[in-house]
């Protein structure tokens, strides 16, 4: 008798907890309902509805969702949005509607792939985008198109072979108006197939202050005019790369600034550069 009522109550908690999950397929639980709404790791494979209208951070981390068919205009005051650790393939199933107050974007630890054209039209005010740890080889010349607020993009642990200038260069179309350029920090770490950074690269990114390029395997190359017109660049960390030399223009100022005798530049950099900065770069041609 009592192994049958055990079996019975066993079913009625797997039946309770079945409908729990299906609930959540489609509504956001109580316990989330505030101006954060923590719905992280439920098993979500859709996004919540009903999500309350004073909502300022959603944070979808740690589930199932493949794609986004429902906008979220109606949040208004939303300012950052969570969706690291799902199963997102491409950035075309994601339909966010038109936030502009959205300031911070976290896609790691997605399955991306293509960064295509317009990768996110309607974020005009974006300040963070985390699009690290994908599978990202491809990215269209015109991907951040309209981003021209972006203070932080981070684009580690991918499967880009070369950086692209022309990726940066939507962000000064507007020529002397460089107040609107606002990206720091960009990270470029452990992309096992990252082979060069080419000439002009980064260039005239009057606010760039941190550039972090370590931990890539294959990078060999870095074009004597890779970083141009960086006025404000204070650290460049390249260790642990396949960097055999690097051309004078990229390194000269640090060496006058420690006083350092044109020996071994490869060792001096790879193991000074982390602990000091760059303050010569605006002298560069």
């Amino acid at each position: 008798m009592k192994e049958v009522i055990f079996v019975i109550i066993c079913f009625l908690a797997k039946i309770s907890f079945i409908g729990l999950a299906l609930s959540f397929e489609h509504h956001c639980p109580t316990l989330c309902r505030s101006t954060t709404v923590d719905c992280n790791d439920l098993g979500l494979s859709l996004l919540p509805d009903g999500l309350p209208l004073e909502t300022q951070v959603l944070l979808l981390q740690t589930n199932n969702i493949v794609k986004l068919e429902n906008t979220l205009d109606y949040l208004e005051n939303i300012t950052e949005i969570d969706l690291s650790q799902n199963n997102i393939t491409s950035l075309d199933e994601v339909h966010l509607g038109s936030l502009p107050q959205l300031l911070s974007f976290h896609l790691e630890e997605n399955m991306i792939q293509v960064l295509g054209g317009n990768c996110v039209p309607t974020l005009p005010n974006l300040q963070e985008f985390y699009i690290n740890h994908n599978f990202i080889f491809s990215i269209n010349s015109e991907a951040f198109l309209g981003l021209e607020r972006l203070v932080r993009l981070h684009l580690n642990s991918n499967r880009l072979t070369t950086i692209n200038g022309q990726w940066f260069r939507h962000l000064i179309q507007r020529g002397d108006f460089v107040n609107m350029v606002h990206l720091k920090e960009l990270g470029i770490n452990s992309m096992p197939q990252l082979v060069s950074i080419d000439s002009f690269a980064l260039s005239n990114l009057p606010e760039l202050t941190k550039i972090e390029a370590t931990n890539n395997p294959k990078l060999s190359y870095i074009h004597p005019k890779a970083f141009n017109k960086l006025p404000k660049l204070e650290t460049l960390m390249l260790n642990s790369n396949a960097l055999s030399a690097l051309h004078r223009s990229n390194i000269e100022c640090y060496c006058f600034a420690c006083n350092v005798p044109q020996c071994d530049i490869k060792l001096i950099y790879m193991h000074l550069l982390k602990y000091r900065c760059f303050y010569c770069f605006n002298k560069i041609p």
